[in-house]
């Protein structure tokens, strides 16, 4: 599947996104497309949409749970661009949303954060919280441009990661989570700043994040991403 082919898919979901219309015969299921044509497909999505005018303020994640990568053939996480017309911010615990074209939408709560400053290559979680400026709770809506829901990782990352807006909470800052008493509010099982320095390095207990595992080991990955990505380029 060439570049052609790719800006034909590009036009497809674009269009599926804006007219609310099913894409009926998935990316995955067609000839030659792939994770990397994925990402291509992704690229020029988001070239689109800032040329209307719509800035890319972030990215999502999805597939943090690592259990799923060997049946899905991955070896990461996987991502796609948000937009400032698709992220809204409150401090008082209430968002009214309009979606434009909804198929079949669904709600998923998520951990935001943003970074101070690029996290140093190879850096363990406890050093990547160093570079996290702030961290908020928060929700995305998502809808699926795919049949029945039923859609594969390249899928994902081809048609906006299925996000459709993200509200996300008052922010805390980073440093507030660094250790001690604070810290309960990210690891309710820490007493002590000496457990808090090592549950950093540990799988959280209880429900997992939609998003990862801990907002600084998902903060590392981007980073190393991005450095990937300039390499590439």
């Amino acid at each position: 599947m060439g570049n052609t082919q790719a800006e034909a898919l590009e036009k497809e979901l674009l269009s599926a996104v804006e007219t609310g219309q099913l894409v009926d015969v998935p990316p995955s299921q067609r000839p030659g497309f792939d994770l990397n044509m994925a990402y291509e497909v992704e690229g020029m999505l988001k070239q689109s949409r800032e040329a209307s005018g719509h800035r890319a303020v972030g990215r999502k994640v999805g597939y943090a749970n690592k259990a799923m990568w060997r049946v899905l053939k991955l070896e990461t996480l996987v991502w796609a661009h948000m937009y400032e017309d698709t992220v809204h911010y409150t401090d008082n615990n209430s968002l009214d949303l309009t979606i434009a074209h909804p198929r079949s939408l669904k709600i998923e709560p998520e951990i935001v954060f943003g970074l101070k400053q690029a996290v140093t290559e190879g850096a363990d979680a406890a050093a990547a919280l160093a570079s996290v400026d702030w961290l908020a709770l928060g929700f995305e809506i998502i809808d699926c441009p795919f049949p029945d829901w039923k859609f594969q990782p390249g899928d994902f990352v081809a048609s906006f990661g299925l996000h459709a807006a993200l509200g996300h909470l008052a922010a805390i800052p980073g440093r507030a989570f660094e250790c001690g008493r604070d810290c309960q509010l990210r690891h309710a099982h820490c007493r002590t700043s000496e457990q808090c320095r090592g549950c950093l390095d540990r799988p959280r207990r209880g429900p997992r994040p939609a998003t990862a595992d801990s907002a600084p080991d998902l903060a590392a990955w981007i980073t190393q991403q991005r450095r990937k990505n300039r390499a590439a380029g």
